[in-house]
């Protein structure tokens, strides 16, 4: 019987964590990740990981198991929060991989604590989303109103003509993985309620041109992540298609009504 293909997330948290430590040790490959973990761990334990055994993580074709990612946190520290939560910035924690992928509470949680003061506060209030979303994406430095003006002038392109890409490329404008983290929130949140999704839609479509890839990079997942981040936006924008055609009386396909998506 065919071993069960792991995850989405299980895949990109063992591809980050691999990398992580490939990071850590400086190593450029997994012989050589291996030959610097050896040396690190020389006398300290019983039975260090082998070469092969680094191999099998390889692409997230499988995960490592409790132990093992512990062990190697107490050699590489880090290396467990960036599997258990996602890339860091060694800052404070970033729930990535709950932002993208958890459920409407992690996500909340997700938001609410990329500022606890003025983004909890808002939040204890029960402050409009709309507001909240303006918050986080004003922490961007791209005025609202270009963003719906470059919605209005050329759809929702994830090329340079999209003003929130152009902005970064110009270097007007500065992302940190901290504020990625919000705004992926805040997008999935967008989804959930059914609210302000075409913007949140243009806003991550400009970051997939070039920050996504700057940003998520070290840990050689932001071309896997751009691409479930592409699908989930395309499948909301077919949701809203499916609602606008049942209110006007019109047939939605089967496709317009999938919204399913894989969680963390």
């Amino acid at each position: 019987m065919a071993a069960k293909k792991p995850s989405f997330f299980a895949q990109m948290r063992t591809i980050a964590w691999l990398h992580e430590a490939q990071r850590q040790t400086g190593a450029t490959g997994l012989t050589s990740l291996a030959n610097r973990y050896a040396k690190l761990t020389e006398g300290k334990l019983k039975a260090t990981l082998a070469q092969r055994e680094f191999k099998q993580y390889a692409h997230g074709k499988s995960a490592p198991s409790d132990d093992t990612a512990k062990e190697v946190e107490q050699f590489l520290p880090g290396t467990l929060a960036v599997f258990c939560l996602g890339p860091q910035d060694g800052g404070k924690l970033l729930p990535f991989w709950q932002a993208l992928g958890g459920d409407p509470e992690c996500v909340q949680i997700a938001i609410e604590t990329f500022d606890q003061e003025r983004i909890g506060a808002m939040m204890a209030e029960s402050a409009p989303f709309y507001d909240i979303m303006m918050e986080i994406v004003g922490r961007l430095g791209v005025p609202e109103e270009e963003i719906l003006q470059g919605m209005l002038k050329g759809g929702f392109p994830a090329d340079e003509s999209n003003v929130v890409a152009a902005a970064y490329l110009n270097g007007t404008v500065t992302i940190s993985l901290r504020l990625l983290v919000a705004l992926i929130a805040v997008w999935r949140r967008s989804i959930e309620i059914n609210t302000e999704v075409p913007f949140m839609g243009y806003v991550m479509f400009g970051l997939m041109h070039k920050a996504i890839y700057d940003l998520l990079d070290p840990w050689d997942i932001a071309k896997h992540i751009v691409t479930y981040m592409n699908d989930l936006i395309n499948r909301s924008f077919l949701r809203l298609v499916a609602i606008h055609n049942r209110a006007t009386g019109k047939i939605a396909s089967a496709d317009e009504d999938d919204a399913v998506e894989p969680t963390a």
